[in-house]
């Protein structure tokens, strides 16, 4: 055993630990990734030959263009969402009055979004129809095919509070859940007038409805 060297010790596990990161994220479903974290969870203390083989596929690996991160939309939605309150009011600060965009009823709202989501996806379905539910049609506002989600939004007013937008978004909820590709509904609701009395209370209740078949987030701006 003669000139054999081994590898062994703490920095030895974080580059073995690091890597097998780097390469799950890179390269998740590759039989080389399995291939490495196998031999990586023996090479901790032992000979040369292991560090040799996973030198060998990372640098394999090496010569591969790694692959882009595929979007996090609904992190995306997350921030749009949030700050919507601010694009609307920094929209009303215009150069010498010029006009604008008043977002004042919810086609306003989903034309300023519509324009938003341009930004980021070219794949975005408006007003898609869902099959018929106890006879009758049901359109989403925005449909992601690419992400599965829907986008359902709504304009709080004096006379759509709390009550009334919790009972569309259960009915809506219900009958977006035959529209077998989406995963995810996320509810936008804009109350820039605060005529939503308990935002918490109707986020959660509303958020309960989640199940395996479809995914239920809501947010409402500004809190």
């Amino acid at each position: 055993m003669h000139g054999r060297h081994f590898y062994r010790g703490y920095d030895y596990a974080e580059w073995l630990s690091l890597s097998i990161r780097f390469l799950e994220s890179n390269f998740p479903n590759d039989k080389d990734t399995h291939r490495f974290s196998e031999l990586a969870s023996k090479a901790n203390g032992n000979g040369d030959e292991y560090y040799q083989s996973l030198i060998g596929i990372l640098n394999a690996f090496n010569k591969i263009p790694t692959k882009p991160q595929k979007k996090d939309m609904f992190q995306l939605l997350h921030d749009i969402f949030t700050n919507f309150h601010r694009f609307d009011m920094a929209m009303k600060r215009r150069h010498c009055k010029r006009t604008t965009i008043e977002i004042n009823d919810e086609h306003d709202l989903q034309d300023a979004l519509f324009a938003i989501l341009k930004l980021f996806t070219n794949d975005i379905q408006k007003e898609t129809y869902v099959p018929s539910h106890a006879g009758s049609n049901s359109r989403v506002d925005f449909f992601l095919p690419e992400h599965e989600i829907i986008i359902e939004t709504k304009m709080a007013n004096p006379s759509l509070q709390d009550k009334n937008i919790g009972e569309q978004l259960i009915t809506d909820f219900n009958r977006y859940k035959e529209l077998v590709k989406a995963k995810h509904l996320v509810c936008f609701i804009y109350d820039k007038d605060s005529n939503i009395n308990n935002p918490p209370t109707l986020t959660r209740d509303l958020e309960k409805l989640s199940d395996n078949a479809l995914t239920m987030t809501v947010f409402i701006s500004p809190q």
